[in-house]
C-alpha cells in the first residue's frame, strides 16, 4: 500500500477524519484489498451493493427467508438493518456498477450511509466510478455525504491483468 494511502486510512480509523472512507479508482488497483486489510484489523463485513439491496427489497416485500423448510422463517426489515449496523466496520463494494439507480436503491444507500455515520460506525465505500458519477447515478445528497468523509482516489495499473 502506498504510504499516502496508508496514512489516510490510518487517520480515518484513528478518528482523525470523518466517515465514510470512500475508495475510488479503476478495477484492479487494490481498493477491495485495502478494505479487506481494514476488516482484518478491526473486524467487520464486506457486502456487495447489488446483493444487499436485493435482500433489502425482499425484506420490504416480506419475501426474505432464512433457514431450510420446514424450519425456515421470515427475516424482517429491522433484522436486515441490524445486520448492516452491527459490525464494527461495514464495507460496501461495487457501488454504482450500473449507470442509473432506482429511487428506492438511492433511498436505501442514503439511509445506510446516514445510519452508519450518525452511529459513528466505520463505513468504507468502494467504486470504480468518480465522485461526480456517483452523484449522477444516485443523487447530489449522496455525493455530498461521501465527500464529507475521506475520499481516496487510487490510480494505477490493473494488478490482476499484470499477473
Amino acid at each position: 500500500m502506498k504510504p499516502k494511502i496508508r496514512r489516510a486510512v490510518k487517520a480515518t480509523f484513528d478518528a482523525d477524519s470523518k466517515w465514510p472512507l470512500t475508495l475510488l479508482g479503476p478495477p484492479g488497483v487494490g481498493k477491495t484489498c485495502i478494505a479487506r486489510l481494514c476488516i482484518h484489523r478491526v473486524g467487520g463485513w464486506r457486502i456487495v451493493l447489488r446483493d444487499e439491496y436485493s435482500r433489502y427489497v425482499q425484506a420490504q416485500r416480506g419475501e426474505l427467508r432464512r433457514g431450510t423448510p420446514p424450519w425456515d422463517y421470515a427475516v424482517s426489515l429491522p433484522d436486515v438493518w441490524d445486520s448492516w449496523m452491527s459490525p464494527p466496520l461495514l464495507v460496501v463494494d461495487e457501488i454504482a456498477t450500473r449507470a442509473a439507480a432506482s429511487e428506492n436503491e438511492t433511498d436505501w444507500l442514503h439511509s445506510l450511509i446516514d445510519r452508519r455515520v450518525e452511529a459513528n460506525k466505520a463505513l468504507v465505500l468502494i467504486s470504480n466510478r468518480t465522485l461526480d458519477d456517483l452523484g449522477s447515478t444516485y443523487s447530489a445528497p449522496i455525493a455530498s455525504r461521501i465527500a464529507g468523509g475521506v475520499v481516496l482516489e487510487i490510480n494505477g495499473d490493473d494488478m490482476r491483468l499484470a499477473r
